[in-house]
């Protein structure tokens, strides 16, 4: 069975507690969840209380979204003080893996020699690097593990057929996929309101792996939320 749920930056806007996320995407079906710490200051204050760890286990497929602001993964005391936190992290949760965003990658052999599971993420058009196939085969030679990002292949290359030399480099070392939509000029849409779900569509035929939902949802709709479950699910 394929796991699919919601980031918890999903909800960003609503500014709620991680447990009152976790409850909502517990009560609306979700069986993954990602957790995102994006900044320094979402990093700091992650605890992982005893009531957080048992509404965490209740999910089948847990990820986590590292720092993607405020850092540059390299020799430096930040990065050292970061992979310790995430080293504690990862024995008292099953994480699945820890997603980085490679443009604020300085030097990805720290990532490896950490023996954590690190994901790498292809990155949107806007970012510098981490885009295209050709930046990927360079990262297979530090042995990590991937995240497709669907919405970021698309906006690099309408035809998808970037996506499909990302995956072929990700292979078997693909974990997951990340899944938004674009609509009216805007990115991470709900994928069963975007404009391009056909686009989405036949990536997900293609990858049987658990699903992140990084659709933006700008209220606690249980019926959307759980239609966007369904949609992402089915194929």
């Amino acid at each position: 069975m394929i796991d699919v749920g919601f980031g918890t930056g999903s909800l960003y806007k609503q500014n709620m507690p991680l447990d009152e996320i976790l409850d909502f995407y517990k009560d609306i079906g979700s069986t993954a969840v990602e957790i995102s710490l994006g900044s320094i200051e979402e990093f700091k204050k992650f605890q992982l209380t005893e009531k957080l760890v048992e509404k965490i286990n209740n999910f089948n497929f847990v990820s986590l979204h590292s720092l993607f602001r405020d850092i540059k993964y390299g020799p430096n005391n930040k990065t050292k003080k970061i992979i310790e936190k995430l080293n504690y992290i990862n024995k008292n949760i099953p994480i699945k893996g820890i997603v980085i965003h490679p443009d604020i990658v300085e030097d990805f052999s720290i990532l490896a020699d950490s023996g954590l599971p690190f994901l790498i993420e292809n990155m949107d058009m806007e970012k510098n690097s981490g885009k295209f196939d050709w930046e990927f085969e360079t990262y297979k030679q530090f042995d990590l593990g991937y995240v497709l990002d669907i919405e970021h292949a698309y906006g690099n290359d309408k035809t998808m057929n970037l996506a499909d030399k990302l995956l072929e480099i990700m292979g078997s070392k693909l974990s997951h996929l990340h899944v938004s939509g674009k609509k009216d000029g805007k990115n991470h849409t709900l994928c069963h309101l975007s404009e391009n779900k056909l686009y989405i569509k036949e990536v997900l035929k293609k990858c049987q792996v658990s699903r992140i939902s990084e659709g933006i949802l700008s209220s606690l709709n249980y019926d959307l939320a759980s239609k966007e479950l369904k949609y992402i699910k089915q194929f």
